[in-house]
């Protein structure tokens, strides 16, 4: 079995690029759950690329 080629789905806008990813929305008790990296200065939903 030959390994797939992953592929990401990318517009690329001049000097920046968006990556399309799907998120999930989670709450519990009036809490929203997001996350960040380290090293990222931005906040988001739990998810992955497409």
């Amino acid at each position: 079995m030959t390994q797939a080629t992953r592929t990401m789905i990318v517009m690329d806008a001049g000097e920046s690029w968006f990556q399309l990813r799907a998120g999930a929305l989670i709450r519990s008790n009036g809490d929203v759950l997001i996350h960040r990296p380290v090293g990222d200065p931005f906040w988001v939903l739990p998810g992955g690329r497409v």
